[in-house]
């Protein structure tokens, strides 16, 4: 009887791989049925399409989960870039590697990706499933907070920073997430940052530019305002010596100028080249705002 007993526990043990590669073997005969060839790119061009049905076909094959396409990317970042929750779960659940990087120079995580994208609820699975969420790429030292702040998703900055990391970490150029949203002009974003302490008079390294000088550089007048209601200076200058009235002026934003003379403002301020707003302004051809400014400075001389 013992024999007998030991007998079918060898065929068990035996028959096991047979078994596996059955499943395998089907799995890839149902990729050839749909004309599905049978690669790393085609597996993860298929995660980034959300096909979440061939995808569990890729898995069953055999195939590791961590491959990566002729871009580069894993078929987490593809997936997690266009935000398929479902076959980002199925990932996962397959062992896929929640820090694993793509194979370009930047070296992004899929959190990293996620968060640039927006993927709110992907970020949100990404960081229960213990993804670093202080990781940085290797080409300009972005984080998941700066990604998210690029693309101005207010959410998903929320989410991370509810999940402890720094409002002012900044990537390589020195560049902070309220300095980022400032450039898209965020407003929502911005009021969120700063909820959170983000600094006000942080400067990027190449040009010493802050927040409010980068916002009306740009144009963004809501957020130029809500700056300055958060106790921005207007007065400040960058390594050239423009202001932000200077910059405003000198291409051509009116309303971030008449916003940035109601709220102190020096129209009569050089740079370091000896030139005001007015100046600047002439020599970019923007006449209106030439005009607006001299006019201003007739009033308080």
């Amino acid at each position: 009887m013992a024999s007998r007993l030991f007998t079918s526990a060898v065929l068990v043990v035996a028959l096991a791989p047979l078994a596996c590669t059955s499943s395998q073997e089907k799995a890839r005969a149902r990729l050839g049925v749909m004309n599905i060839a049978y690669s790393d790119d085609s597996f993860v061009e298929r995660a980034a399409a959300g096909d979440s049905v061939v995808v569990r076909d890729f898995l069953q094959s055999g195939i590791k989960p961590n491959v990566t396409g002729k871009d580069g990317k894993t078929p987490l970042i593809a997936a997690a870039e266009q935000g398929r929750l479902e076959v980002v779960q199925l990932l996962l659940q397959a062992g896929a590697q929640v820090n694993a990087t793509d194979k370009t120079k930047a070296r992004n995580t899929p959190l990293i990706i996620a968060s640039a994208a927006g993927q709110t609820e992907i970020v949100k699975l990404l960081l229960a499933k213990g993804a670093d969420k202080n990781a940085r790429d290797a080409k300009g030292g972005m984080t998941p907070l700066l990604s998210a702040s690029v693309s101005g998703s207010r959410d998903t900055a929320r989410l991370l920073l509810d999940g402890g990391v720094r409002v002012d970490d900044a990537d390589n150029d020195g560049r902070t997430p309220l300095i980022w949203a400032s450039l898209s002009g965020r407003a929502d974003l911005i009021k969120m940052l700063l909820e959170h302490g983000a600094d006000l008079k942080a400067k990027d390294k190449t040009h010493g530019a802050d927040p409010l000088i980068v916002a009306a550089a740009n144009g963004r007048t809501s957020a130029a305002l809500l700056l300055l209601d958060k106790g921005a200076n207007p007065r400040t200058a960058d390594i050239s010596g423009k202001t932000a009235l200077m910059w405003a002026a000198k291409n051509g934003h009116a309303d971030t100028v008449k916003l940035l003379l109601d709220h102190g403002g020096d129209p009569a301020a050089t740079d370091s080249e000896g030139k005001t707003a007015a100046v600047l302004a002439k020599e970019a051809n923007q006449t209106g705002v030439e005009a607006y400014l001299k006019s201003i400075a007739a009033t308080r001389s």
